[in-house]
């Protein structure tokens, strides 16, 4: 989603392209990868359809976690929506999600101020202590507005009383 948010129109995955290189014992050359999108920014694209997540063996994700920290002064990872506490076993989105939180320095959840949005928060803040217990999400909220009818002071309060989280701010 962030390489077409960002106008990266790519028929091939960087991210499946550098895991690719690792499975063959090749040193995960980044620069030929990924996609300068500003000066110092840098997007290793994503997986184009869910399908594709059991092509990524968990030891080259590992091995390019590990070139992407070695190389980078900050690594994003956009993990998109919430994970199944349950799929983590076996190959796939779930699977590389919770391997890439178990590594992250810091976990930031985002979700929108409207109803939908809001469950879905809770969800995957439930989710994620399942998978990563003892870990302190920074929570955001997207999209907040007045027109919903919800002050952010009440937002605040709902989620952190059906999480224990509250949110540190709202955009």
């Amino acid at each position: 989603a962030q390489a077409q948010m960002l106008g990266v129109l790519s028929d091939v995955s960087g991210l499946l392209a550098a895991c690719r290189d690792a499975n063959q014992g090749r040193d995960a050359d980044l620069d030929q990868h990924a996609e300068q999108v500003e000066p110092h920014l840098r997007l290793l694209s994503g997986l184009p359809r869910p399908d594709m997540w059991p092509q990524l063996r968990p030891g080259a994700l590992d091995l390019v976690l590990d070139r992407l920290v070695a190389t980078c002064e900050v690594v994003v990872v956009d993990c998109g929506h919430g994970v199944d506490a349950g799929a983590g076993s076996g190959p796939g989105r779930h699977h590389s999600t919770i391997q890439v939180l178990a590594r992250a320095d810091e976990i930031v959840v985002v979700g929108r101020a409207e109803p939908l949005g809001l469950t879905r928060l809770v969800r995957a803040l439930h989710d994620l202590a399942a998978v990563a217990p003892g870990r302190s999400p920074r929570v955001l909220v997207n999209m907040a507005r007045r027109s919903l009818g919800w002050s952010d002071r009440e937002v605040d309060t709902t989620v952190a009383r059906l999480t224990g989280i509250t949110p540190e701010a709202h955009l």
